[in-house]
């Protein structure tokens, strides 16, 4: 989807049909990476996988908080 974005296409999974059915910031990251990086690549696909374990980690340790203050 972020492809058609950047081509203008707007927020399209088939590039014909329009779609709300996205997270808007995830979005934005998407769409951020393939611009920087030249579209739909292997290397943008490996960022974006990264991007998402950093945000993974990230998260751990504030769940594990959360877990342990409800008990």
């Amino acid at each position: 989807m972020a492809r058609h974005l950047l081509a203008g296409q707007g927020p399209s999974f088939d590039g014909v049909e329009l779609t709300n059915g996205f997270h808007p910031l995830w979005m934005a990251v998407c769409v951020g990476v393939f611009a920087l990086l030249g579209g739909l690549n292997d290397l943008s696909i490996h960022a974006l996988l990264v991007i998402q374990a950093l945000l993974a980690a990230a998260v751990a340790p504030l769940m594990v908080g959360a877990l342990r203050r409800l008990g």
